[in-house]
C-alpha cells in the first residue's frame, strides 16, 4: 500500500517546478483581483488534474496489469489510488486554507471576505472535488483516463454549474444571505457527509470494475 502511494509520489515529483511555478501564479492572481478563494478553488482543480496524471501515467507503463501479477489484489490498487486522492484532497485543502489566510493578512481591508467566509467557501470547494472522485475513478478503470477525461470536464462543469443556479435564485440568495458563516459551515458539513457516502460506494464499484476487467 505504502509503495503504491510512493510510487505517485514519485510521478508527480518529476514535475515539481512547474507545480511551483504554478502555485506562485495563482497566489498573484488571488491578490491582483482581491479574492483569497480563487488559490483554494484552483487548487482543488489543479489536485484533480494530478489525480488524473498519476492515472495517465499508469495506463500507459501498464501498471496495473503488472501490478495484479505481484501478490496485490484489485482492492489494494484501487485502495491505494482513493487513498492517494484524499492525500491530494489534503494537501490541496490545507495549501488553500493557509495560502488564503495569509493573503487575506497581505490584503488587509481590501480582502472581499473574512477568514470565516474563505474556510466555509473552501468547504464548499471541497465537496465539489469529493463528489468529482465519486464520479471519475471509476470511470478512469472502467474507460481508461482519455475518455475520462472529457467525463471530468463534464462531471466537474456539471457539478459547478448546479451550484452556480442553485445559489443564483433569488429566494436562495436571500436564504444564504441570513445563513452566516455557520450556516454555510453546516451545509458544508451535509454535503461533504454525502460525498463521504459516495466515495464509499464509489470505492467499491472500483474495486468490481477491476477484479471484471481483462487486463
Amino acid at each position: 500500500m505504502k509503495g503504491l502511494i510512493l510510487k505517485d509520489l514519485y510521478t508527480l515529483r518529476q514535475m515539481g517546478k512547474i507545480y511551483l511555478i504554478c502555485m506562485v501564479c495563482l497566489v498573484i492572481w488571488g491578490l491582483v483581483t482581491d479574492n483569497p478563494t480563487m488559490l483554494s478553488s484552483l487548487l482543488l482543480v489543479y489536485g484533480l488534474m494530478l489525480l488524473i496524471t498519476t492515472a495517465s501515467y499508469d495506463e500507459a507503463s501498464h501498471f496495473n496489469r503488472y501490478a495484479l501479477t505481484l501478490p496485490l489484489t484489485p482492492k489494494k490498487l484501487v485502495q491505494a489510488k482513493y487513498l492517494f486522492a484524499l492525500l491530494l484532497f489534503t494537501v490541496m485543502v490545507t495549501l488553500g486554507i493557509l495560502g488564503g489566510a495569509g493573503m487575506l493578512a497581505v490584503l488587509g481591508a481590501k480582502a472581499e471576505m473574512g477568514y470565516g467566509e474563505l474556510l466555509a467557501s473552501t468547504c464548499s470547494i471541497s465537496c465539489i472535488y469529493l463528489m468529482t472522485i465519486v464520479f471519475i475513478l471509476p470511470c478512469i478503470y472502467k474507460f481508461g483516463v482519455e475518455k475520462s477525461r472529457f467525463l471530468f470536464m463534464a462531471t466537474y462543469l456539471l457539478v459547478f454549474a448546479g451550484f452556480a443556479l442553485l445559489f443564483s435564485i433569488d429566494n436562495m440568495k436571500t436564504w444564504l444571505s441570513g445563513l452566516g458563516d455557520r450556516g454555510f459551515l453546516s451545509i458544508g458539513a451535509v454535503f461533504g457527509a454525502l460525498a463521504i457516502v459516495g466515495l464509499i460506494v464509489s470505492y467499491h464499484i472500483s474495486i468490481r470494475i477491476v477484479e471484471n476487467k481483462e487486463w
